[in-house]
């Protein structure tokens, strides 16, 4: 019996945007109206005027950023996909470029790829004394780009397949390095994983940075750079139980076992062979992926090595469309007038 291991991790991290953080999570400090109505009644019972400053202070992380800014720990590392990071679809999946919708899209390619030098210009412009950090202007300079995304590619899936939680978190941002943990703690008891890549092609999508703008922390942004990587992944699965067989032991004792009764244990079954047949399968995929990569600058000091945000997918109408309409209820959320 054969064991569902794919030759890559679900998609730890979906086209997800900086605007697509959830309301939790907001940027902003200001006390919303409702909040500070209630603050104003209650300003003559000490008791309810703490109780309220805490709720806040749990729905605003921002107000924690401020009031412990010699902190690092609390600037969040995975912030999602810059807004504006643009993957060009293949053909296949474009419209007619005789359609009204071709045109859009293509307009919207334009845009980005404008957006994304400009982006680099503030980026550089953060830091007020110099060196400035070094973005990368143009594509002749992209080479170590898809060199870095090569080897955090190979050593994070290599990682992964040893189940090397620490090196993972060393690599990956918080929320991948979560995933990765967790697809490891399901794995069967007994199986290894040896996984090998051979890179066909690679190339840098897209480049882009933007400022953060938490309170307290001046000359901090963030950069992210997509790298189209085009490999052979082979995967080999070896061990001597799989997950049927890891719950029937911790369920209830089969009938065939030797009890306190003292029956004769019966022959097993040939269903129940077949749960404890060994796992040994080799597959061999071709596989292309966005990996994106995020370097951040903290207080006007750049991290030394990149690592991996996740995983993106390509920019298609339907995706952009998708986007426009959560941006616009995010924004209709934002600005509904209270009672």
């Amino acid at each position: 019996m054969s064991i569902h291991m794919p030759i890559r991790t679900l998609r730890p991290l979906y086209r997800q945007y900086v605007l697509h953080r959830p309301a939790a999570q907001p940027f902003s400090s200001t006390v919303p109206a409702q909040a500070r109505m209630q603050a104003r009644k209650r300003q003559t019972d000490p008791a309810g005027a703490e109780g309220i400053a805490d709720n806040l202070k749990e729905q605003a992380p921002s107000v924690s950023i401020a009031e412990n800014g010699a902190n690092e720990r609390f600037i969040p590392d995975d912030l999602g996909i810059l807004q504006g990071s643009f993957i060009r679809a293949s053909w296949r999946k474009l419209p007619s470029v005789f359609s009204r919708a071709r045109w859009q899209y293509e307009w919207k390619y334009l845009k980005s790829y404008f957006t994304m030098y400009l982006s680099l210009f503030r980026y550089r412009k953060l830091r007020d004394s110099r060196p400035r950090p070094i973005v990368d202007y143009y594509p002749w300079s992209y080479g170590h780009l898809k060199n870095s995304a090569r080897t955090k590619y190979e050593h994070v899936y290599k990682a992964f397949a040893n189940g090397d939680e620490a090196k993972l978190q060393k690599l990956c941002n918080g929320g991948l390095a979560k995933q990765f943990k967790q697809r490891i703690a399901q794995r069967p008891n007994g199986s290894t994983m040896d996984w090998t890549v051979r890179f066909k092609h690679s190339r840098t999508i897209d480049n882009r940075c933007a400022e953060m703008p938490f309170p307290g922390w001046d000359e901090t942004g963030v950069r992210q750079v997509t790298v189209l990587l085009d490999t052979e992944q082979t995967l080999t699965v070896r061990g001597t139980t799989t997950l049927k067989a890891k719950k029937r032991v911790a369920g209830p004792a089969p009938s065939w076992m030797w009890t306190p009764a003292g029956f004769a244990p019966e022959a097993p079954k040939d269903e129940d062979d077949a749960l404890y047949q060994p796992i040994d399968s080799v597959t061999t995929k071709r596989v292309r992926e966005y990996i994106v990569l995020q370097k951040r600058m903290m207080r006007g000091v750049e991290d030394k090595d990149w690592k991996v945000l996740g995983f993106a997918e390509e920019t298609t109408p339907e995706s952009i469309a998708a986007d426009e309409e959560h941006e616009k209820r995010l924004l209709d959320q934002q600005f509904k007038p209270t009672a």
